[in-house]
């Protein structure tokens, strides 16, 4: 490993990490390089549109969850790219795998992978790869977190060319535990446009509120949707999606980007003890009210 640091501006630390995505003790870096951050953006060289590459995404962002949930953690799709132009990079560390043995390296295995110069790499070509042209995702991006960007992520990785992410709005969430600290759903917009803004800038991002229970959502009701990213939680209203697709007379299918959960701080994780926008909103105002 080897390091390079800067002096931090005006009390903000943005640390820039570039790491083999399929080496062993990727989360204990990841967690080495988010201590002390306030952003962290990262290259995971070698990773592939694969289910390898979505469990890579998990332990990354878990990693960062225990550190701290909120961190504004963006992973940097085309290896090629840098943080924008207006980002002040006050820290840096760069992990290599061993030359001899290339361990941590990505495995020979033919599949495409961001930042390949081979044009072919945005299309599905092998059977274990999960790119789709147009991909969707849900959720309301309250507080985004770790467990959030996970989410955004896997649906960047996955996506060649358009994602749509629906937002719940916010008169669907006037029930939501510890209400008063919700976020409105314009802040709520604005975190993930710019969030995808700075992980794939050549990606079409289209947002739109979810008003309605009962109104399907664009990707039951768009045959050019054919990527759905969903969680354990979100599986049983994903297979609902796919159902109305078929009601509707739409042939293409609608492949699911399964993402695990992320644990918070405890190293904890199921349905129970994940990491939650709920926990955040009462954690905010017990904060408040100090």
């Amino acid at each position: 490993k080897k390091g390079r640091s800067m002096e931090a501006m005006s009390g903000r630390r943005c640390v820039l990490l570039e790491a083999w995505a399929f080496q062993e003790d990727l989360a204990s870096v990841v967690a080495s390089a988010a201590t002390g951050a306030t952003t962290l953006y990262a290259r995971l060289l070698g990773l592939r549109c694969n289910s390898r590459g979505l469990e890579v995404l998990r332990v990354f962002f878990e990693a960062v969850a225990r550190v701290d949930p909120e961190l504004d953690a963006v992973i940097l799709f085309d290896v090629k790219d840098d943080p924008p132009h207006d980002v002040k990079v006050s820290g840096g560390v760069t992990v290599q795998g061993d030359t001899n043995n290339n361990a941590g390296a990505p495995p020979d295995d033919g599949l495409p992978r961001r930042g390949d110069d081979d044009d072919e790499g945005d299309r599905p070509t092998e059977r274990d790869d999960l790119s789709q042209r147009w991909v969707a995702v849900g959720g309301t991006f309250d507080h985004l977190h770790a467990g959030h960007r996970l989410l955004l992520a896997a649906t960047a990785l996955a996506a060649t060319e358009r994602v749509f992410v629906g937002i719940a709005g916010d008169e669907l969430l006037k029930t939501k535990k510890f209400a008063a600290a919700l976020e409105s759903f314009a802040v709520r917009e604005a975190n993930v446009v710019d969030w995808f803004r700075r992980a794939r800038t050549n990606l079409q991002v289209d947002v739109s509120a979810l008003l309605d229970p009962a109104d399907p959502p664009k990707a039951a009701t768009m045959a050019g949707i054919t990527g759905l990213v969903v969680s354990v939680e979100t599986l049983a209203g994903a297979e609902r999606l796919a159902e109305i697709r078929k009601d509707r007379g739409i042939d293409e299918p609608l492949h699911f980007l399964k993402v695990g959960l992320i644990a918070g701080r405890s190293g904890d994780v199921d349905t129970h003890t994940k990491l939650s926008s709920t926990a955040l909103r009462e954690q905010k105002l017990r904060r408040d009210e100090e």
